[in-house]
């Protein structure tokens, strides 16, 4: 029997804002590499670079009602 994989949670100073448009994070940011540079990026940017989730390219993470940043994708 497969066992079920504990939560993982973001454990780093929260963003306040995209590193590529400046947008505010509110709910949901992915934390990935563009290029060689690794950033924070709201979802509208993580769909503009096309970025990817998985080791070493991302991951996403989406808070939750606690205000904890839980990875969801990657």
């Amino acid at each position: 029997m497969k066992k079920e994989a504990k939560p993982k949670f973001w454990v780093g100073q929260e963003p306040l804002n995209c590193d590529a448009c400046d947008t505010e994070i509110i709910d949901e940011f992915s934390d990935c590499r563009l290029g060689s540079t690794w950033g924070n990026f709201c979802p509208r940017c993580v769909k503009k670079y096309q970025l990817v989730y998985g080791e070493g390219y991302g991951q996403r993470y989406t808070k939750q009602a606690d205000g904890e940043w839980m990875k969801t994708a990657g």
